[in-house]
Formats: structure tokens, C-alpha cells, sequence
């Protein structure tokens, strides 16, 4: 049995298709409303739905918590309201999730950006119903499930989520919570706080306050995949400031850490075009190219894309 498990306020718009998506899919659908003033739950309720209501706390993890606890299925399908499922994939994953071994199951979700970039973020969007596996952190929540107990699928989900309008009201909640996450006592709240706090202020063009930001959650020494994150941003502000002899230690150290991840290898072959040791670029170019690790669950990601589009130089002499 698969329960579909959604957290959703003020969705009259986008409900209709998502719930559309799934429909044969899920055994049971579980719609948590925090706090609707439209149509949400009477739309919910006609595809089935049952749905329950919770007081916001800043916290979209316990929301969906909510939700999980309310789940009667053996495996979770985890979707906001403004995601869609690949209708043709639905029995590619009823065969999966049939003789599925594993605690976790990601999706090739599709993220779209105002500007017409879009990418591929491997996203953990089934998982089995269990009480150990319940969201974390106040905002960008994730299930605490070991990746080495999750399987990959290339089953499709587009997010619908990043249209123009809904951007500003969105980064200014985001971080607002991220602000929150500094000072909730768990230390992976505090390090993703540091790292996202980083990329808010890469936005303001505040560059002191991202390398503070970004170096305090690199050097926490808390395993997570946060630090490894703010390492690699910190890595490209510093080749960003004309720092290249950090840039490059850093991203070595990275390299040598996580068996040559995609990023590290791109990292080192940009920052060696831009010093014209071209020879060691296209080593590092090359490495990228065979490596399947990525530190970010993305392909294609705009950073990538970027680099790579620099990286085009090195076809020449």
C-alpha cells in the first residue's frame, strides 16, 4: 500500500494536478492543510483525500511529520503541491516499489528556473513508512534516511514551484526560517542554517558575509552533506576574490575527500583554465567526465552548465 503524504496551504490552483498525477498510484492520499483560506481542502476531499489540519510553526518539516504520522501505507510518496508525476511512469513504479529492498527510492525530479534553465535533482521521494524516518530542518526538510540504504530510479517528477511571481515571497519566508535554524540545538540545523545563510548573502552581493557563513559550516566538522556543500561554494568565492591558491587547496582536499567528485574535478579544471595551465584542465575536464559522484544530487545544475560552457575553450589549441 502506498500513501501519498502532501502538506499544502492556499493550493486550490495546483491541487487538481498533482492529485490528477498520482491517480492509480496511491493506495491513500493524506493532505495536511496549515492554514488554507480557498477551496484546498474541499478539492482535496473530492479526489479522496483525507485531510487534517495543522497550526503553522516555521517548521515545514514537522508539518510533513504530521502527515507521516497519519500515513496506513508501507511506502511513503512524498510530493508538494506544485509538483506533477510522470503518468507514464506509474507502472514502472508499482514494479519497483513490488520488490524494492531498499528504505528509500529517489526520483529524477525536474526544477525549472523564471529564465528557461532547467536541471535534474535526484530527489528521495518514496521511502517506506517507518517511524524512524521523519523530516528534519525548519526549511529545504529532508528525511533522515542512510543514502547507502536508498535506491535510484528514473522515474519523473517536474516542480512546478520557481515561477516568477512566487520567487520573491518565497526566499523572503526561506529565510526568515533559515534565520530561525541558527538557534535550533540540533547541529545539522545549524550547519545547513550557516551554508544557506552563505547563499543569501552571495545574493546581496554581501561576499563578507558569505565567506563567514560558508567557512563556519566547511569547518564545523559536522559530517553532513551541508559542510561538504559550503566547502565547494567557499572554494569558488575564493577564486571568485582572486584567491586561487586556497581556491585550489580546498578543492583538492574535496577531490581527494569524496573520490573525485564531478564538482571538485570541474572546480579545479576552471580554476586551471583561468591560470592557462591548460593541460591540467583538460585532465581535470576528463576526470569529471568519468566521474558519477556528485557532492550536489543534481545533473545539469546551472554551476555545472557554466562551468562546462567555459570549459569549451579547451577543445581549441
Amino acid at each position: 500500500m502506498l500513501s501519498l503524504c502532501m502538506i499544502v496551504r492556499d493550493e486550490e490552483a495546483n491541487l487538481p494536478c498533482v492529485l490528477e498525477s498520482v491517480r492509480g498510484l496511491a493506495d491513500e492520499c493524506v493532505v495536511v492543510d496549515t492554514g488554507s483560506r480557498d477551496r484546498t481542502a474541499e478539492i482535496a476531499r473530492s479526489f479522496g483525500a483525507r485531510v487534517d489540519f495543522f497550526e503553522w510553526r516555521d517548521d515545514f518539516a514537522a508539518a510533513r511529520n504530521r502527515a507521516l504520522d497519519l500515513a496506513r501505507g508501507e511506502w511513503i510518496l512524498s510530493l508538494d503541491a506544485d509538483d506533477v508525476f510522470e503518468r507514464e511512469d506509474i507502472p514502472e513504479a508499482k514494479r519497483i516499489l513490488a520488490s524494492a529492498d531498499c528504505e528509500g527510492l529517489t526520483v529524477r525530479q525536474k526544477l525549472s528556473i523564471p529564465d528557461g534553465t532547467s536541471w535534474i535533482k535526484r530527489h528521495l521521494a518514496f521511502f517506506r513508512n517507518r517511524p524512524e524516518h521523519r523530516y528534519v530542518l525548519r526549511v529545504h526538510e529532508r528525511v533522515t534516511i542512510d543514502p547507502e540504504r536508498t535506491g535510484s530510479t528514473k522515474i519523473r517528477i517536474e516542480h512546478r514551484g520557481y515561477r516568477k511571481e512566487l520567487l520573491a515571497p518565497k526566499l523572503e519566508r526561506n529565510r526568515r526560517l533559515v534565520e530561525r535554524m541558527r538557534s535550533d540545538p540540533d547541529p545539522l540545523s545549524n550547519v545547513a542554517a550557516s551554508f544557506l545563510l552563505g547563499g543569501f548573502h552571495r545574493m546581496d552581493g554581501d561576499l563578507a558575509a558569505a565567506w563567514k557563513s560558508f567557512a563556519e559550516a566547511a569547518y564545523s566538522g559536522f559530517p553532513c552533506e551541508y559542510r561538504l556543500w559550503a566547502a565547494i561554494e567557499l572554494a569558488r568565492l575564493a577564486a571568485d576574490l582572486g584567491d586561487a591558491s586556497f581556491a585550489e587547496s580546498l578543492l583538492r582536499a574535496l577531490r581527494a575527500g569524496n573520490h573525485g567528485s564531478v564538482e571538485a574535478e570541474l572546480g579545479l579544471a576552471d580554476l586551471m583554465l583561468a591560470q592557462e595551465r591548460r593541460e591540467e584542465a583538460r585532465a581535470h575536464l576528463a576526470a569529471a567526465d568519468r566521474s558519477s559522484l556528485r557532492v550536489f544530487p543534481q545533473d545539469g545544475a546551472p554551476l555545472e552548465r557554466d562551468a562546462r560552457r567555459r570549459l569549451a575553450r579547451l577543445a581549441g589549441p
